[in-house]
């Protein structure tokens, strides 16, 4: 008996084993850990708190980030986003989520501080990482030490190069939030960038991609609404007028994704793109892109803002007279294919012939395309689809014509050929899309005078009823009634 007491007891304390192992996992505690950074600030200058928490994939995540700066000091934020680590070790793979909450504090007097960590709710406890220690200086003896940059995925290990287009780390923030963490380089510090800011906090900017264009050149008009710090709320939208131009929308205020990190006076921005369309210039001169103006929430708390664009002008030219090909229509302006189908190739005199062309290309595509003039056919008015759509930047798509054409003379009948002349901006030169049509082979109809005997009635003869000429005297026949 003791021989099968020793297994069944060894089982049972594997089950019970596994049993605490698995409750263990179910309860894994949160894994937290804070920071801040540079530990050595000049009196006046900023650090942030980071603390980040994760638990393992699946359950509850923590929740209530809060931190108190010690006395003499001021936090704003926090930022928060959303953290997901994926490890494999041991042949799993694991997974854990939670966050990251960010605060900007300010300084005010020299000292050696000891800051407590953030503190965070988890399983209905209030919890923080070991507490931290930050030197304050004076003014111009700070060490010149490079502070991690928080959209840098690498910020822990210097020298490597910052990735351009990364997205905002930071989550929405509150009304009280913390202005965005400096960085190195913004990754958008091109034509986003501004030496002063025309606000501290908030303000519209609106761009275009060129400042000259030819009539019918694709134009690019994006506003950027900046904010320093804040989760935006935008309304009471005024958009630009744009009488001059024909407008395709990119980008609404309803649709509004984009958001880039732009220096403006050396401090980064949230730039956010609020309006983005593509304008087509209707005439020759100097154009007039108005203002755009918005109403803005949550960057001011208690306060909503109205932020007015500034207006463009757009200098606009017609393509060169030099060398512009016949049959060119003003605004017919991109890089453009045709291609062409007839069917069938052989009617009769009258009956129908569909033709489909289809124009495709970058550019606003012409609505319509001159047809070959010629008296053998008659043209009718065409049914037109269109298929439009925005890549790299760029409108393009095609344009699908189809004719009935009714050929009027008899033989071979050729159609002669569709073509648009139109100015290629890229090439700064005149180019022709071409589809020829071909021949169509043309029945005779039988003759109609020969089809006119050969079915018409006897003709008529109004004295028939009066009867055959008398040659002899008599009486009067009685006129037959009817």
């Amino acid at each position: 008996m003791s021989l099968l007491r020793a297994p069944l007891a060894m089982l049972a304390c594997a089950v019970a084993c596994l049993a605490l192992a698995r409750a263990a996992r179910a309860d894994d505690p949160p894994q937290a850990s804070a920071r801040l950074s540079p530990d050595v600030v000049a009196v006046g200058a900023p650090f942030t708190v980071q603390l980040t928490v994760t638990v393992p994939s699946g359950q509850a995540g923590p929740t209530d980030p809060r931190f108190t700066p010690p006395d003499g000091m001021t936090a704003q934020g926090p930022s928060v986003s959303t953290q997901t680590e994926v490890s494999f070790s041991g042949g799993r793979l694991s997974q854990r989520t939670g966050i990251t909450a960010t605060w900007r504090v300010g300084t005010t007097r020299e000292g050696r501080f000891q800051v407590q960590a953030p503190s965070f709710v988890w399983g209905g406890q209030r919890m923080r990482p070991q507490p931290m220690v930050v030197t304050v200086v004076p003014a111009g003896s700070a060490p010149r030490a490079r502070a991690p940059d928080p959209f840098d995925p690498f910020g822990g290990f210097p020298g490597m190069p910052q990735m351009p287009g990364l997205p905002n780390l930071f989550g929405p923030d509150d009304d009280a939030a913390a202005p965005a963490p400096a960085q190195r380089t913004p990754p958008d510090g091109g034509e986003l960038a501004l030496d002063v800011a025309p606000d501290p906090n908030t303000f519209l900017r609106a761009l275009v991609d060129r400042r000259s264009a030819v009539v019918g050149e694709q134009v690019t008009l994006t506003v950027w609404l900046y904010v320093r710090s804040g989760a935006p709320e935008i309304g009471d939208i005024h958009e630009p007028a744009v009488a001059d131009f024909f407008r395709r929308d990119l980008i609404t205020p309803a649709d509004a994704t984009e958001t880039r990190i732009a220096s403006v006076g050396g401090q980064p921005y949230r730039a956010h793109a609020v309006f983005k369309v593509a304008l087509f210039p209707l005439r020759a001169g100097d154009l007039s892109i108005g203002a755009m103006r918005l109403a803005v929430k949550g960057v001011l708390r208690g306060r909503a803002l109205v932020r007015e664009s500034a207006p463009l002008t757009l200098h606009v030219d017609e393509p060169p007279a030099a060398g512009r090909p016949t049959g060119y229509a003003l605004g017919d302006v991109g890089a453009y294919t045709l291609s062409a189908t007839v069917e069938p190739r052989s009617a009769e005199v009258g009956g129908a012939v569909a033709v489909t062309a289809v124009l495709s290309g970058v550019g606003n595509v012409p609505s319509s395309l001159r047809v070959p003039g010629q008296a053998k056919v008659e043209w009718l008015e065409p049914q037109v689809r269109d298929a439009m759509e925005l890549r790299d930047g760029k409108v393009r798509g095609s344009r699908t014509f189809t004719w009935i054409v009714r050929p009027r003379v008899a033989g071979e009948v050729d159609l002669g050929a569709l073509a648009l002349p139109y100015w290629d901006p890229a090439r700064h030169a005149y180019d022709t899309a071409r589809a020829p049509l071909g021949v169509v082979r043309v029945a005779a109809l039988p003759s109609t005078a020969a089809a006119a005997s050969a079915t018409a009635a006897p003709p008529h003869d109004p004295l028939a009823a009066l009867g055959p000429t008398r040659t002899l005297l008599g009486a009067v026949a009685a006129l037959r009634t009817h």
